[in-house]
């Protein structure tokens, strides 16, 4: 039985390794890659890749070191104005006291001013009230000595009529010293003086 069945992974079919060829062949073709060309790749990989080595950074780690020694070794830090008064100064008292000499003199400046526009306007008020009084006083006594003229005048004896002693009262000249309402009567009275025959005229 074994002559005619033989072992199955001794037995190579050709029809099996044709077709596994055969789909090599196309697939190769199909993509532009051969069977060479894959080999080369492989052979490329093949070599050993080797790491990168990173070199240790020396040049920060100094630069630190040194920066530590200067720390170390500098000097104390001396704040030459830690024990400055500005109120000792002499710069700053002298300026105190012009600031506040100025100060003093534009208060006065100003006291004066204001006393001066309070002086000058009182005085002004006064004047007013001056000329005021003077004016009216004025008045009056003119008024009171036209008064005593009238008076004088009214009850002394005159010739002629009512009409000449009427404009002789009212003293009337003419129209033209008067308005347009009262020269109408002063040119009426002014044309009855003289005149005994007109009516009431006595």
């Amino acid at each position: 039985m074994a002559d005619k069945f033989p072992e199955i992974d001794s037995v190579e079919s050709p029809i099996e390794g044709d077709f596994l060829q055969r789909e090599k062949e196309l697939l190769g073709d199909e993509f532009g890659v051969s069977q060479n060309g894959v080999e080369e790749e492989e052979d490329e990989f093949d070599e050993p890749v080797t790491a990168a080595v990173e070199e240790p950074e020396s040049a920060p780690q100094e630069q630190e070191q040194e920066q530590e020694q200067k720390t170390e070794y500098s000097a104390p830090i001396v704040n030459q104005f830690e024990n400055l008064s500005l109120e000792d100064s002499t710069h700053v008292q002298q300026w105190k006291e012009s600031r506040q000499l100025e100060i003093s003199q534009r208060e006065e400046a100003a006291s004066r001013k204001e006393a001066d526009t309070k002086a000058e306007a009182q005085k002004a008020l006064d004047d007013f009230y001056e000329n005021y009084n003077n004016k009216k006083e004025e008045s009056v006594a003119a008024s009171r000595k036209d008064e005593a003229k009238l008076l004088e005048t009214r009850d002394k004896p005159s010739e002629g009529t009512v009409w000449d002693k009427a404009v002789a009262l009212l003293n009337l000249k003419s129209s033209k010293s008067h308005g347009e309402g009262k020269g109408r009567m002063a040119d009426l009275l002014v044309s009855l003086k003289g005149k005994s025959g007109v009516p009431g005229a006595i």
